[in-house]
């Protein structure tokens, strides 16, 4: 959802199509960096699996990736 479009907020309990793909996808960002501090960028990536009669949820596989330029 951008953050200047809230009205397109859709609580989880409403997205049904969620139980049939079993996949959950989220985009973010954030403002520009403030001057003369270089240009960070992260990424984080989980896969999990969930118990759907205990509600535990575990991390199968993780990759994190980061880089800077200045």
């Amino acid at each position: 959802m951008p953050v200047d479009e809230p009205q397109k907020a859709v609580p989880l309990s409403q997205l049904k199509g969620l139980r049939q793909r079993r996949v959950i996808l989220a985009v973010g960002n954030r403002h520009p960096n403030p001057p003369k501090l270089g240009l960070p960028f992260g990424a984080h990536f989980a896969e999990v699996e969930v118990d759907t009669r205990t509600g535990e949820i575990r991390a199968t596989r993780f990759l994190a990736a980061h880089a800077a330029a200045a």
